[in-house]
């Protein structure tokens, strides 16, 4: 009957205490719900409610701002009190982004690490073909054209005229060339 009554409601585990957290802000927090409270109350009815929002905005805010001092002023503290601060300060910084993996433990030491690396490239390579064989292959299929190439001095002169001669206007940049 036990194991029945504990798998339809779980026993929740309390989160632990935190130090910060003082009276002033179990009453502000209390504020804030009886304002929610009293908002939802004036939403249903139609009365009041602009002014029951602006009071349960302005306790929200209040509270959230004095969570947040609190906070950093714990953190602070904790930090400038312990022997080790950069230690410490990765402490608070990892605290607050959540839970982290576990690091996972392995025997392979940083050669047969690297070793592995480069017989992976190496078993690659022994699978490719070479491509320079290929392309002296493929290049020996096709018959050389009969082209000869003259080349001939050329003036920056030759080349103005040139782009004069095929351009009809006649408008020149910055450096005397249209």
């Amino acid at each position: 009957f036990r194991p029945y009554i504990e798998k339809r409601a779980p026993q929740t585990s309390r989160r632990k205490h935190v130090t910060w957290f003082s009276q002033l802000h179990q009453k502000l927090k209390e504020d804030v719900l009886n304002l929610h409270v009293n908002y939802l109350w004036s939403c249903r009815y139609g009365l009041f409610r602009d002014e029951t929002k602006r009071l349960y905005t302005e306790a929200k805010n209040i509270y959230k701002r004095e969570i947040k001092k609190a906070k950093l002023e714990a953190n602070a503290s904790y930090i400038n009190a312990s022997s080790n601060k950069c230690k410490a300060a990765w402490k608070v910084v990892n605290a607050a982004r959540g839970t982290s993996s576990p690091s996972a433990q392995h025997d392979i030491s940083p050669d047969e690490f690297n070793n592995y690396f480069i017989d992976a490239v190496a078993a690659i390579q022994d699978e490719i073909e070479s491509s320079v064989d290929a392309s002296l292959d493929l290049l020996s299929n096709h018959p050389l054209p009969d082209v000869i190439y003259k080349w001939k001095l050329v003036s920056s002169e030759n080349v103005l005229s040139l782009i004069n001669s095929i351009k009809k206007e006649q408008c020149k940049d910055i450096y005397d060339i249209s």
